[in-house]
């Protein structure tokens, strides 16, 4: 087994987020099947973890990874060997305006799985 054996999503943030009027339905298929594709490198094909997300600087309590898929966003925690997707968004509209949500998102998950 690989570094990373599991990614899920927390469904409240993600479906959420993706039933954002922000999102076309061909765009909240891509999002969820690049999830889908990622997992598979991950897990089966033993991917490491640094080519397939970006570590986000600026969180204190937990790192925080981006995903990119053209121009949709995945972000996500890890908690041993389980990558958490903790909310999804668009490259311009995302970033700036939902980083203290994602930074949110990301200590609460990581305090409930303690």
């Amino acid at each position: 087994m690989g570094e990373i054996e599991n990614v899920e999503l927390v469904e409240k943030w993600v479906f959420r987020d993706l039933s954002s009027s922000a999102f076309s339905t061909d765009e909240k298929r891509r999002v969820l099947d690049d999830l889908d594709e990622m997992e598979e490198k991950l897990v089966t094909w033993d991917r490491s973890l640094h080519k397939c997300v970006d570590q986000l600087r600026g969180f204190e309590s937990v790192t925080v990874y981006r995903r990119r898929a053209g121009d949709l966003r995945s972000y996500l925690i890890r908690d041993g060997a389980t990558l958490y997707c903790i909310g999804v968004g668009k490259r311009k509209k995302t970033y700036d305006r939902d980083l203290s949500t994602i930074q949110e998102r990301a200590t609460e998950h990581s305090a409930g799985q303690s």
